[in-house]
């Protein structure tokens, strides 16, 4: 049985990863060197959920357990929460805190914690 194959380049902002899947297709992948995915708030649903259509279609349940920090106007760190769900089909985004109010569209970054090359495996592979 064949298996997976990677290519990574970590560069100074990015990190390219090309891979092989067991049956010789090819996949890409691009995460920021600093291992921290950026993305932006397009509504807040209730007291706990965000929206970042940005996010569908990545891998189910992927960002469960990941850092979110929410970002001011001026950039800035707001809250600091664990994501606790996550619904790759809208892009919702469920947090274990209260989210503050924030002028939307607002920023945001999710760190896993990993390193960028295990993030863009990760990423690949689901």
């Amino acid at each position: 049985m064949a298996s997976w194959e990677f290519w990574i380049d970590v560069g100074g902002t990015f990190t390219d990863c090309i891979a092989r899947g067991p049956t010789g297709e090819l996949v890409q992948c691009k995460v920021l060197s600093s291992g921290v995915t950026k993305g932006q708030v397009a509504e807040i649903q209730g007291t706990n959920r965000l929206l970042d259509p940005g996010r569908r279609g990545d891998p189910p349940d992927f960002w469960v357990g990941c850092e979110l920090r929410l970002l001011d106007s001026d950039g800035s760190p707001c809250l600091a929460t664990r994501i606790t769900a996550f619904d790759h089909r809208t892009g919702l985004l469920t947090c274990a805190a209260v989210i503050p109010p924030v002028d939307l569209p607002a920023g945001y970054e999710l760190v896993s914690g990993e390193e960028a090359p295990t993030l863009a495996i990760r990423r690949v592979l689901g």
